[in-house]
């Protein structure tokens, strides 16, 4: 093995150990994040004029201890006012202001917490929230410089894609995310070529902008890397980037455009025997072809997938593709489907130890109980997961986590509740350039909105 060969080895094996990244989630909706899947790309290397770059502000504050003092009397003086029985628990408190207890307990042992999330909390109880203490950046890890790409390339596409199913769709960019911890996509040869060191350095950098919203650098640097795979006839290095390309066509709304990219990944899969990459490429295609409308379609693409994973003994695969399964079951309204699904990926997620695939589930679970009348666990869950997502200090996600919280809001009849998070999420979602899900919630928020207005009038 060349040294090359050796680097990018131990890179992978360090991902690894370091485990998942907060770049993942189904696209929420699954952060999904339908978010996500999003892959981490922690084993990719970082260019050198990309180390000095000013990392992104983050959005999680800390409380002062007045603003705690304040914030518990507001909370004795809520639950004195509505004459709450029992004992003012922890669970209690943390209901008042509409968040799970550990993000109650990090918000009283001085912790970051999400801002959006501590100035709802205050707003429940009364109080107005401005100027905090202070920012806190969420860690970054360090890797070392080389052109590699293989392990993010060989996740992303699915996960992004099925996180861009919607609400309503099921999906909707939660995108989220599959942490693998494998090299599927890695090109058959070592990097001997010139072109091919340029080529990752570009397609990282693509991939990199992709995670943290920047997708019109993101198209640019991936429509490059396109370009110079097609020169160079690379089918595997083509179908990388054919595969981040589809996945910014989905950001877009350009479903079409986006089954177009993962065919043409497909063909080259096909065409040149790369069939260690097939199951992830046939994934990506079920995933849009549920997001389509195209049901028959999605189910073989999906059942490809499945047999090619199982075929690699990749469990963290299985796993991913039944979630998908569900999913394109829960769209067609076969609920029971649906949940036998869920339950087999998560069994396989929490098997494999991958808590981000579990959060994803959990977050599209939460979705499916809404439709089954069971809100109030729903409500229980999906809080859990905005917790889970908020502790991996990525905007994206936790605006696709605080969209699925608040269809559950509104399923218990909390319309105003539902109405500040939409406003929360919708805010985010623009901020970073996520169109699909700003179009999504920005439905929803009209929905509850309407509903809201008539139970004014009607006084109900």
């Amino acid at each position: 093995m060349t040294p090359l060969g050796e680097c990018m080895r131990t890179q992978i094996q360090n991902q690894e150990k370091i485990g998942s990244l907060p770049f993942e989630p189904n696209l929420p909706n699954f952060v999904y994040t339908s978010g996500t899947r999003f892959e981490p790309s922690a084993v990719v290397a970082i260019a050198p004029d990309m180390q000095n770059q000013e990392k992104p502000k983050s959005r999680s504050v800390r409380l002062s201890r007045e603003q705690l003092e304040q914030l518990s009397q507001a909370i004795h003086e809520k639950w004195s006012q509505e004459n709450h029985a029992g004992k003012l628990t922890q669970e209690v408190q943390a209901d008042l202001l509409g968040i799970a207890v550990p993000t109650l307990k990090r918000m009283r042992a001085g912790e970051p917490v999400d801002r959006t999330t501590v100035s709802m909390a205050f707003k429940r109880v009364g109080l107005t929230w401005s100027n905090p203490v202070s920012e806190t950046a969420p860690p970054t890890t360090e890797v070392s410089v080389q052109p590699v790409i293989e392990r993010t390339a060989r996740r992303w596409p699915s996960i992004l894609v099925a996180s861009m199913v919607g609400v309503a769709a099921f999906f909707t960019a939660f995108v989220l995310i599959a942490s693998r911890d494998h090299a599927r996509l890695a090109p058959d040869v070592e990097l001997e070529q010139p072109w091919r060191k340029r080529f990752y350095e570009i397609l990282k950098s693509g991939t990199d902008e992709y995670y943290s919203g920047d997708y019109a650098k993101s198209r640019a640097h991936i429509d490059t890397a396109v370009d110079m795979a097609t020169r160079h006839v690379s089918a595997d290095d083509l179908a990388n980037a054919l595969l981040i390309s589809g996945n910014l066509a989905i950001v877009r709304g350009s479903y079409e455009d986006a089954e177009t990219q993962f065919r043409k990944a497909l063909r080259l899969c096909l065409d040149f025997k790369k069939t260690r990459m097939e199951p992830s490429v046939q994934e990506s295609l079920g995933d849009v072809q549920t997001l389509r409308g195209k049901y028959p379609e999605a189910r073989k693409s999906l059942n490809a997938a499945l047999e090619g994973y199982q075929g690699l003994q990749d469990s963290v695969g299985v796993s991913l593709v039944k979630r998908d399964l569900g999913s394109l079951a829960y769209r067609q309204e076969h609920f029971d489907e649906a949940t036998q699904w869920f339950e087999l990926a998560l069994q396989l997620a929490r098997k494999e130890v991958k808590p981000d695939i579990v959060a994803d589930i959990q977050g599209r679970q939460g979705l499916l109980w809404i439709k089954q009348g069971r809100a109030n666990a729903a409500r229980d869950q999906l809080k859990l997961c905005l917790e889970y997502w908020e502790g991996k200090h990525h905007a994206r996600w936790i605006a696709i986590a605080k969209m699925n919280l608040a269809l559950a809001e509104e399923a218990v009849g909390h319309l105003q509740v539902a109405i500040e998070y939409l406003n929360a999420s919708a805010n985010e979602l623009n901020t970073i350039g996520d169109q699909g899900n700003f179009s999504e919630v920005t439905n929803h928020n009209i929905r509850v909105q309407k509903q809201l207005a008539l139970r004014t009038h009607t006084g109900g």
